[in-house]
C-alpha cells in the first residue's frame, strides 16, 4: 500500500509540474484583455494631457491689491493721496483742477502733469504733460530722492497700441455716486479656440484634424475705493466755468 501511495503521490505531482503555465498567457482571451489595457492606458494619459492644456490656458487671477484714494479738489489745484493696504505703500499727489478764472492756475501746470510724493521712500517725483509726435507720445519725469539726489527719466510709448483688439477689452468697472465709488480692475487675455484641418494628396493623418484649446487668463489686480472730498458743487461750476473760458478763448482767436 505504502507503494502504491507514494507512485500515485509520484505520478500526481509530475503531472502538475508539467502544466506549462506559459501557455495560459498567450492565450486569446488574455491578448484581448491587455489589449483594452493598453488602449485605456492611453486614452487616460490624452485626457490627462487635455485636462491639463486646459489648466494651463484658462487661469483665473483673484489675488487683488485692495487700495484706498482720497481726494480733494480746490480752485486750480487738486490734491489726494494713495493707500494699498496689501503692499503698505503711500503716495501722495497732486494736480491741476478746473479753474473759475482765467489763468488761475498755476504756471507750473502748463508743462508738468501731477507731482507724486512717496514718503516711505522719501522721494519726490515730478511728471510733465505728454507730447506726441506723429504716432509717438513722450513724457519727463524728474526725481529726488534722499541719498541719491535726483535724477531725470522718460517715457516712450506708441499709440497704436490703444488701437490693439487686447486694449479695447472692458478692464474696468465702477459703482457708486460721486462722493464715494467702488471701481475694480482686471486684465483680460483671450485667445479663442480654433480648429483646422484638410485632406489631400500628399497629407498625413495628422493633416485631416488640429484643434487649439485656446486660453482666457483673467487676472484681478486691485479693487479699489474712491472717496471725494471737495465741494461738489463748487468743482462743477469750476468745471463748467473753465469750459466756457475755453470756448471763449478759442472762439475769439478764430
Amino acid at each position: 500500500l505504502e507503494a502504491e501511495d507514494s507512485c500515485s503521490d509520484d505520478v500526481s505531482v509530475s503531472s502538475v509540474s508539467d502544466v506549462h503555465t506559459d501557455s495560459d498567457l498567450g492565450s486569446p482571451r488574455l491578448t484581448g484583455v491587455r489589449g483594452v489595457l493598453r488602449k485605456g492606458d492611453k486614452l487616460r494619459e490624452r485626457v490627462e494631457d487635455f485636462c491639463n492644456d486646459i489648466h494651463d490656458a484658462y487661469t483665473f487671477d483673484l489675488n487683488p491689491e485692495f487700495r484706498l484714494k482720497v481726494v480733494k479738489k480746490f480752485d486750480g489745484l487738486s490734491v489726494g493721496a494713495r493707500f494699498d493696504c496689501r503692499s503698505g505703500d503711500c503716495v501722495l499727489k497732486a494736480k491741476r483742477a478746473p479753474s473759475a478764472t482765467p489763468g488761475g492756475a498755476l504756471k507750473f501746470w502748463r508743462l508738468f502733469k501731477k507731482i507724486e510724493v512717496k514718503p516711505e521712500d522719501r522721494q519726490v517725483e515730478a511728471f510733465s504733460n505728454h507730447l506726441t509726435w506723429g504716432v509717438l507720445t513722450i513724457q519727463g519725469i524728474g526725481g529726488w530722492k534722499q541719498g541719491k539726489r535726483w535724477n531725470l527719466r522718460y517715457k516712450l510709448t506708441s499709440t497704436l497700441w490703444e488701437n490693439t483688439p487686447g486694449m479695447l477689452q472692458l478692464r474696468s468697472a465702477e459703482y457708486g455716486n460721486e462722493r464715494a465709488r467702488c471701481a475694480a480692475r482686471w486684465d483680460l487675455d483671450v485667445k479663442p479656440p480654433k480648429a483646422e484641418g484638410g485632406f489631400g494628396d500628399g497629407m498625413t493623418a495628422d493633416d485631416l484634424y488640429d484643434f487649439d484649446i485656446g486660453s482666457y487668463h483673467v487676472a484681478v489686480p486691485r479693487l479699489e475705493l474712491k472717496i471725494d472730498l471737495s465741494h461738489l458743487e463748487a468743482a462743477r461750476q469750476r468745471a463748467a466755468r473753465e469750459a466756457e473760458n475755453t470756448d471763449d478763448a478759442e472762439s475769439q482767436k478764430k
